[in-house]
């Protein structure tokens, strides 16, 4: 395995899709020899026990986003924020359909009148090396539009969260977010 995909294959993971667990992730790199490079955990992570737990098996850190999202200062919908507070990783799904690839979204009745996966046409063409980077750049411009109608209007409810919801209750600052982290951080 090379370096350039070490963080993504976590199945604890948030946004990054993946079908291995922090831990085995993490005793596979060292096995492989890798355990002298800083790894940061990327999703999963909702609260300052999952940073402490990532900490203890041997991560350097943890890239956190939905717990952002449900902050004061993050400028999305309100709609969007009470809906990360309150789902949990049993209401997290993988989509195809937004840009090509697995994407981590909130299941809602939006998601699932639009189904989760692309149709059979879309699919050959994701598959096929002459079509397949044209499809995603399609896919993916039509996505970002999706992206910022899911952020600022309350009438899109395709958001994308990770597996991290279990941890996270309530919108708060980031300042109260970064205090617990730290303090985290700074015990370790």
């Amino acid at each position: 395995m090379g370096v350039h995909g070490l963080n993504c294959l976590n199945d604890s993971m948030g946004g990054q899709t993946g079908n291995i667990s922090a831990q085995d992730f993490i005793a596979n790199l060292n096995a492989g020899g890798f355990g002298e490079l800083p790894l940061i955990q990327a999703g999963g992570v909702g609260d300052a026990a999952g940073l402490a737990e990532s900490l203890s098996m041997g991560y350097a850190g943890a890239q956190l986003g939905t717990r952002f999202l449900a902050s004061h200062e993050c400028q999305i919908t309100e709609s969007y924020k009470k809906a990360i507070c309150r789902a949990t990783s049993a209401d997290i799904v993988w989509t195809n359909k937004l840009a090509g690839t697995n994407s981590s979204v909130i299941r809602t009745a939006q998601v699932e009148e639009g189904g989760l996966r692309v149709g059979p046409i879309t699919a050959w063409l994701l598959r096929n090396p002459y079509t397949k980077l044209l499809t995603r750049t399609y896919m993916l411009q039509n996505a970002i539009q999706v992206y910022k109608k899911a952020a600022f209007e309350d009438d899109c409810e395709l958001w994308q969260a990770g597996k991290g919801v279990d941890a996270i209750e309530k919108v708060e600052s980031c300042a109260e977010i970064l205090a617990r982290f730290g303090a985290v951080a700074r015990a370790q």
